[in-house]
């Protein structure tokens, strides 16, 4: 499925609902993040492979300010976490952090 939601040109790097703004805004309290942060979430260490083999970053941002990495951490997720923090070790920053420009125009958390 992953897969063939990445070659519709789903963006693997995209925060969910930063395409409709109002969305956005409405649910940011919840922690809504990418799909590496779903699969941290969810202790899904397949995902995890399967994003980061296709260029997911693992240094972007939630909106609450979190990455992938602490977002495993934080519920508790070892096998995820460990997965994440080799990931984010050698991971380059991202070219653009959605949720820290957020924060600037609305004043989100980040």
């Amino acid at each position: 499925m992953l897969q063939y939601l990445l070659s519709l040109g789903a963006g693997i790097d995209k925060v969910m609902y930063q395409d409709h703004l109002e969305s956005y805004l409405f649910q940011k309290a919840f922690g809504l993040g990418t799909p590496l942060h779903e699969a941290a979430r969810l202790d899904r260490l397949e995902v995890i492979d399967f994003l980061a083999a296709h260029g997911a970053s693992p240094l972007i941002k939630d909106s609450l300010g979190k990455i992938p990495l602490e977002v495993a951490r934080k519920l508790g997720n070892a096998a995820a976490e460990e997965a994440l923090r080799r990931l984010s070790a050698v991971a380059p920053p991202p070219e653009h952090q959605f949720t820290t420009a957020m924060a600037r125009k609305y004043g989100t958390c980040d």
